[in-house]
């Protein structure tokens, strides 16, 4: 089963807010509960025509933000002190490559990404980014803000390296 209790409680000890998909369901769902537990604010980002349609999925949290669209929310993510990512389907990807593209062409400031890579779920995505590293496609820069974890001691380091840079 994925670590969301331990992964939450290190979060817990950095980071005092948690901005999400705001959904009941799933990985999201249970890391917004366990967020809870571990005193977090959590704030719900929320598509409102999402909202309207699936109102008995939205996760009741501290605060509600509703948004035109999908866009609308993706920049109310980059305003964060990082951001973590779990397994998940073709929207997390999205808004993965989405962050990096944004930060890579320095549109947005750099925003530590964190990896949950979970089975390796992710490593052929990183693996695509690698090679495109290889051929020159993209900047070597972009690995010094996405950092990847498959064990809990693993994201203690990563936490304990991004509070260090930011002293």
């Amino acid at each position: 089963r994925i670590e969301v209790a331990s992964v939450v409680k290190s979060l817990s000890k950095s980071y005092k807010k948690l901005l999400f998909g705001g959904t009941n369901i799933g990985l999201m769902g249970l890391f917004a509960d366990k967020a809870k537990e571990n005193q977090m604010e959590v704030i719900s980002v929320v598509p409102e025509w999402f909202s309207k349609k699936h109102k008995d999925l939205i996760f009741s949290g501290d605060k509600l933000v509703l948004t035109k669209d999908l866009s609308e929310r993706k920049k109310i993510f980059e305003d964060t002190d990082a951001y973590i990512c779990y397994p998940g389907g073709i929207g997390t990807l999205d808004e993965i490559f989405n962050l990096i593209a944004r930060i890579n062409l320095t549109e947005i400031q750099e925003i530590p990404i964190i990896i949950y890579n979970y089975e390796r779920f992710f490593s052929p995505t990183l693996l695509q980014i690698e090679i495109g590293i290889k051929m020159g496609l993209i900047r070597k820069e972009v690995m010094q803000y996405i950092h990847t974890f498959e064990h809990i001691d693993q994201l203690n380091d990563i936490l304990e390296h991004i509070q260090n840079d930011k002293t």
